[in-house]
């Protein structure tokens, strides 16, 4: 497995993975940090923080093959380094997978944003970062 960080080619697959920005132009947030993971020149795992406030930061966060656990341990060891209390996780209601995936790694349910996602409502999960 490969990490890189090229915040484009990252940002890039992550939307069209979540089907965001399918077929539209895309610009990189400034000041991010994004790693993708790739396995035979494929990009299987990806996370951008984004966002970043006085205590939290945002994440966008796509999956489409088995990845290595440093895949969460480098994104909290990236929000300890910078030093956030909170990550901020927007999930689609109808997004399943990404919900539970969110629910396993400890994250807690927030807010809901009634009929503000692409096929629902807009979850907001928080994961607090641990000292």
């Amino acid at each position: 497995m490969i990490k890189i960080y090229d915040n484009i080619a990252v940002q890039n697959w992550i939307f069209q993975q979540v089907s965001l920005m399918k077929n539209k132009p895309f610009r990189a947030h400034r000041g991010s940090y994004s790693v993708g993971y790739m396995v035979d020149n494929k990009m299987v795992a990806g996370f951008s923080f984004i966002a970043q406030r006085v205590k939290s930061i945002e994440v966008h966060l796509a999956i489409t093959g088995i990845t290595p656990k440093s895949f969460f341990a480098d994104g909290i060891s990236y929000a300890r380094s910078i030093g956030v209390k909170y990550i901020l996780c927007y999930v689609d209601s109808s997004n399943t997978k990404c919900r539970r995936l969110c629910e396993r790694m400890g994250a807690k349910l927030q807010s809901t944003l009634v009929d503000c996602g692409y096929n629902g409502d807009l979850l907001i999960y928080i994961f607090e970062i641990k000292e």
